[in-house]
């Protein structure tokens, strides 16, 4: 089945915030975790439903980062600020990233951007994304225990370098970030790829995710699986990967192989007149930027 990322999805996992930036809780009987802080301007609502789904008793014990980019992790400085006790979990490069303030200026500035489109969620709070370092460095094989609900941290490139998939064997959940792509249509009906850092990568992480089992899998924006469309994600994830290279490389023969001229054609026909893809142009742009160049390079 496929769900719209909001709200109780199974009896221990919740989506906070809006399907296009989801923040999944998964809740232990000792502890609980959120994975992913989606835009920073999403923090108080985070917060909120956070204590509106849970007792006002309940803490946030863990907030795990599946990558680096600033609509995933864009929430966690204010969170933090919120919640001092919080333990962030990140890949060791996020670390020296947030430690560079180019890097904190171009994440705000592209934050800045979806202001427009989510004004309802803007407050006067400071959501601002600061230097937070990560309590807690992640890599393959870490295991994070939330009582009777374990944690896996499964290294996952091809998104980013720094991508992470978490996933959680007693209920067969995974996590897997935006390294298998995500679900694009009104209603999930296709896939698109989203390999960014190489496409190389990409296909080993998919091929390493295949491998689990699997009942419920949390898409990073607007839809989650279950069942046997969990089940079968992977595969359909791996040929999307493939037919994606195929389509830029057909776009960069009909530019000739340049490289800009590839991009200005893509984002002409696949994102303003296909119109189904759910993304801000600029971020869109940026990562069909990255992607065109990982295929060039093949």
């Amino acid at each position: 089945m496929i769900l719209t990322s909001e709200g109780q999805l199974t009896d221990k996992i919740y989506a906070l915030g809006i399907a296009p930036y989801p923040a999944y809780v998964i809740s232990g009987d000792k502890k609980s975790m959120m994975i992913d802080a989606g835009l920073n301007i999403f923090g108080p609502r985070y917060m909120s439903d956070f204590y509106n789904n849970f007792s006002t008793e309940s803490t946030l014990d863990y907030l795990l980062l599946t990558h680096s980019h600033f609509d995933h992790l864009g929430a966690m400085p204010y969170m933090k600020r919120q919640l001092p006790d919080l333990q962030v979990g990140a890949h060791e490069r996020v670390k020296s990233l947030l430690a560079k303030e180019s890097v904190l200026t171009f994440m705000n500035n592209f934050s800045d951007m979806q202001k427009m489109i989510f004004k309802d969620f803007v407050t006067d709070e400071d959501v601002a994304i600061t230097n937070e370092e990560p309590d807690l460095i992640l890599s393959e094989g870490m295991e994070i225990d939330l009582g009777n609900l374990t944690c896996q941290v499964i290294e996952t490139p091809g998104h980013t370098a720094d991508s992470l998939s978490f996933y959680f064997p007693e209920i067969k959940a995974l996590f897997p970030g935006e390294t298998s792509g995500i679900l694009i249509g009104l209603k999930g009906e296709g896939v698109k790829s989203e390999f960014v850092s190489s496409y190389t990568d990409c296909i080993k992480s998919i091929e390493k995710l295949m491998d689990l089992d699997l009942d419920f899998l949390g898409i990073s924006h607007v839809f989650s699986l279950t069942g046997e469309d969990a089940q079968g994600f992977m595969a359909r994830a791996l040929t999307a990967a493939e037919d994606y290279r195929k389509l830029i490389e057909y776009y960069l023969n009909e530019a000739h192989s340049n490289i800009e001229e590839t991009i200005e054609l893509m984002v002409k026909k696949e994102y303003e007149e296909k119109g189904n893809i759910f993304q801000e142009k600029n971020a869109y742009k940026a990562n069909l930027t990255a992607q065109v160049k990982s295929i060039a390079q093949l």
